[in-house]
């Protein structure tokens, strides 16, 4: 009778450690979301249509996290992100960023992102690479380290033919000297 109540109760602890295990690990997963979202950058969605406006939000959020992933530091405590049908500034711009000096000698943000631009609408995708170009942009400016810009560009499909000037295009009937045997004429033997 002993041995059984003794097993019945170390059954009782264990199962009592493990709930209490799930639920401190249920307390702190909490904990970091309510710090994280605490923390998260503001994103204005200025767009009539309330499913539209989440669903941006929501994206350029899950974007803004994966770049301070990336850089691997926070932005300035003051950051904010608006989103408004078009950005008129010397012609329409698809997104720019201010910073200011705040009263207190700290730094302060604001990414503007546009969701038309010349009668165009941005995709999802564009408006997550404008906010790229922006952050980092501004990363760059706020962290005040030496930076170096090494762009690259992509080739056309066409070779880069239709970009170069009539002047620089290459002559048509010249033989091509990287496949020297193609369009060669046949040598009689």
């Amino acid at each position: 009778m002993a041995r059984q109540k003794r097993g019945r109760l170390r059954r009782f602890e264990c199962r009592a450690r493990v709930r209490a295990r799930a639920l401190l690990a249920a307390v702190a997963s909490l904990w970091r979301a309510f710090r994280c979202r605490r923390r998260s950058v503001p994103v204005e969605v200025l767009v009539e249509e309330a499913g539209r406006r989440l669903a941006l939000r929501r994206v350029l959020l899950a974007g803004l996290r994966q770049l301070d992933r990336a850089l691997g530091e926070k932005p300035p405590a003051r950051l904010a992100v608006v989103v408004q049908h078009s950005i008129h500034a010397d012609g329409e711009l698809a997104g720019c960023y201010q910073v200011w000096q705040t009263a207190d000698g700290s730094r302060a943000a604001l990414i503007r992102l546009a969701l038309q631009v010349q009668g165009r609408t941005m995709s999802t995708d564009e408006l997550l690479s404008v906010l790229g170009e922006q952050y980092l942009g501004l990363a760059v400016q706020l962290f005040e380290r030496p930076t170096v810009l090494v762009p690259l560009t992509a080739a056309s499909p066409d070779g880069g033919r239709a970009s170069r000037p009539a002047w620089l295009r290459p002559d048509p009937l010249a033989p091509d000297l990287a496949h020297p045997h193609v369009g060669a004429p046949e040598r009689a033997a």
